[in-house]
Order: C-alpha cells, then structure tokens, then sequence
C-alpha cells in the first residue's frame, strides 16, 4: 500500500491489457487514493480484417496459458477512469494510417510464434498463427490504435486538487 497522496501522476504504458479485466476497478480505484492524475496508454481493438484476426488469436493464445491480452476499446478506458475517482480530462486516438508492409506481417508472424512456444501455447493456437501469415497478405491490416485517457482526481491530495 501507498501512502495518500504520494504520486503527481501515474502512468500506465501498455500495462493494463495485460491484467485481468476484473482488477481494473481495484487499480484505479486505489491509485485515485494516491495520485492527483492518471495516464492510461493502451492499444485498442484491430479496426482491420488482418490485425483483428492477429489480435483474437493473440488473446486467446494469451488466455489458453493464464495470461491477458485484452485489449478495449476508448470508451471502457473512459468508464473505468470515471468510476473509480477521477474526471475524464482528455481522450484521444492516435490512428494508424498505413498498412503493415507484408515483409513486417512476416516478421510480426514469425515474432508471434517464436513468443507462443516460450510461453507453452496449445499446438492449435501455434499452428493457426502459422497460417495468419498468408491471411493476413490477402486483407488490410493496420496495427492497432493507441488510446491514451488522463483523469484528475475528484479527491484533494496534499492539499492540491489540479496539476493540468
């Protein structure tokens, strides 16, 4: 536990979607206790036919081994700021405009899969990543969008209620 107060801002990088949704509400809850701000960055579902694909497979994968890959979309980032102590200051997008040039998808493939069997994935999961790579030549894929949500705490810390 951390003291009240502690933090100007907490800031969490690609982190979250790799926790347990069912916790987000106890991590925001308590670093509202904490800090005047919180900084969520996050990746945010495929919008395209290839990189969907990729990131269904990814979660499941993720999911057949105890492990996360959940990634949700602006407006669950927003709830969850809101809910649990803080006021939704600024919510963006930052889209990916350009395709995966095919010889990246073949590395992105071969990085997926060489990742799998270190994390002991069933064989099913592997072999379907094996055939991503044709697939995902055939269709549009863009990776995925980057969401970043600031909140600022509803409560006073330190005397301070904004740092904005």
């Amino acid at each position: 536990p951390f003291k009240p107060g502690i933090a100007d801002a907490i800031l969490f990088n690609f982190t979250l979607h790799e926790i347990n949704p069912l916790f987000h509400d106890d991590i925001l809850s308590e670093m509202a206790s904490i800090a005047l701000q919180v900084i969520i960055i996050e990746p945010s579902p495929g919008t395209t036919e290839g990189y969907k694909r990729f990131e269904t497979l990814w979660r499941k994968s993720m999911h057949a081994v105890g492990k996360f890959e959940d990634y949700q979309p602006v407006q669950y980032w927003e709830t969850l700021v809101q809910t649990n102590g803080f006021n939704l200051v600024l919510s963006k997008t930052i889209e990916h405009r350009e395709d995966v040039p095919p010889e990246s998808i073949e590395g992105m493939v071969h990085f997926t899969t060489d990742w799998l069997e270190e994390e002991n994935v069933p064989e099913e999961y592997m072999d379907e990543t094996k055939n991503l790579l044709e697939y995902a030549k055939k269709v549009e894929m863009k990776l995925s969008d980057i969401t970043v949500v600031i909140g600022q705490s509803k409560i006073t810390v330190r005397g301070n209620r904004h740092l904005l």
